[in-house]
């Protein structure tokens, strides 16, 4: 479909093609472009705002994924510390227990 614009200022048709010439471009292609970007403007703001509310989500998400691990990392540290005082022990006694139940000291 054709756009006809009559009546525009010579200062505004000489900037247009400064603007043009410096990305290498016609007027024509460049007010095509420029046309689309402005028809298009506000569906790219309701996208950019969607991309930014789902990376928010998925930051909090992050988040309380980071929260959750550092919670469970505290309680099996309390077993750990329970278990040394129990078992009247120290780790590298457990682990060494640990991988006989596994099947790494077979050979022993």
């Amino acid at each position: 479909m054709d756009v006809k614009v009559r009546n525009v200022d010579v200062l505004t048709v000489k900037k247009l093609d400064e603007l043009a010439k410096k990305q290498g471009k016609s007027r024509e292609g460049y007010l095509r472009e420029q046309l689309n970007r402005l028809a298009y403007e506000d569906l790219q703001s309701i996208e950019q705002e969607r991309f930014e509310n789902i990376l928010k989500k998925n930051q909090e998400i992050l988040q309380a994924s980071i929260f959750g691990q550092d919670e469970l990392l505290e309680k099996l540290n309390a077993l750990e510390t329970i278990l040394m005082i129990v078992l009247d022990t120290d780790m590298a006694e457990i682990n060494e227990t640990l991988d006989i139940w596994k099947g790494g000291n077979e050979s022993g």
